[in-house]
């Protein structure tokens, strides 16, 4: 197999806009922010683009002048800023969702019977665990963190349909559970569900747009559906993201990328996934 060398390169659409139309594109991220149920990184990147766009064509008094990529981040910023402050107490983010829904159960008899769980758990212990668990959910039912962790004893000890009945239970309660989102998609890819896997990766991408699994749990899927280009372009999306972290799993996305090059290869796509790669944001040299 060829070796690659990936080099990185990002594209940049930029305007630079004045206080005034900064000022206004916040009050009009913050109406549209105000329609969005659950708002979502991408989501509030969207209100914010579309916003300073509207309130750039709107304005009479832009002028044209050279900039800096530092110039276009630094004016992001502070419409990002005056958004913020502006209309804070309407955010219904997923992140402050995580927060009320993996914190502890208020209710003292399910939190206890959960730190009894947790123990058990973690000394391997896994079907004294699930009863610990079901006594808490006994004592609060909506008890997000028990429904998971049910779920992990049952995945551990290699019940997967009892594992996915949890997982489910969960995002009935906390649909933008990552936790549940990821290990229910591994589950099915594990059950050589492929497409239902696909499913529950795109809606912790659709989540979670930070977050360099959902791709390339995506992409993973779609390598063993043969779709190798959708594949390619979500497995990069997840490589930038490793990249981004300096994490140890950019190692995986790297061995993703030489598996679906071999695989086009060996159909005559060489060229096309050069082109795809090169289209992303990903040059590539092949020895």
């Amino acid at each position: 197999m060829k070796n690659f060398y990936f080099i990185f390169f990002f594209l940049f659409s930029i305007n630079i806009f004045g206080q005034s139309v900064e000022e206004k594109a916040a009050m009009a991220a913050c109406e549209c922010i105000k329609k969005i149920e659950t708002l979502t990184d991408a989501k509030y990147r969207d209100c914010l683009s579309i916003s300073l766009v509207e309130a750039h064509r709107n304005s009479q008094n832009i002028s044209e002048f050279d900039f800096t990529v530092e110039d276009i981040q630094s004016a992001f910023r502070k419409v990002d800023s005056i958004t913020k402050s502006m209309c804070e107490s309407t955010f219904n983010t997923v992140e402050r969702k995580k927060e009320k829904y993996y914190s502890n159960s208020k209710n003292e008899n399910a939190f206890n019977s959960y730190l009894i769980g947790n123990d058990l758990m973690n000394e391997g212990k896994y079907d004294f665990a699930i009863k610990a668990f079901n006594t808490s959910l006994k004592h609060d039912k909506n008890s997000v963190v028990a429904l998971d962790n049910i779920a992990i004893c049952y995945r551990r000890l290699d019940k997967f349909d009892k594992a996915i009945k949890y997982y489910k239970k969960s995002l009935a309660i906390f649909p933008e559970g990552d936790v549940a989102l990821v290990n229910i998609g591994v589950i099915y890819t594990q059950k050589t569900e492929y497409k239902i896997s696909c499913y529950y990766y795109k809606k912790l991408i659709e989540y979670y747009p930070s977050n360099p699994e959902g791709y390339f749990g995506f992409a993973k899927n779609l390598t063993l559906l043969n779709d190798y280009e959708n594949a390619l372009v979500n497995v990069i999306k997840a490589h930038f993201l490793y990249a981004e972290e300096e994490s140890e799993y950019i190692i995986d996305s790297e061995t993703l990328i030489n598996i679906i090059y071999s695989a086009m290869e060996k159909n005559n796509k060489a060229n096309d996934f050069i082109r795809i790669a090169s289209e992303n944001g990903l040059e590539i040299s092949v020895e």
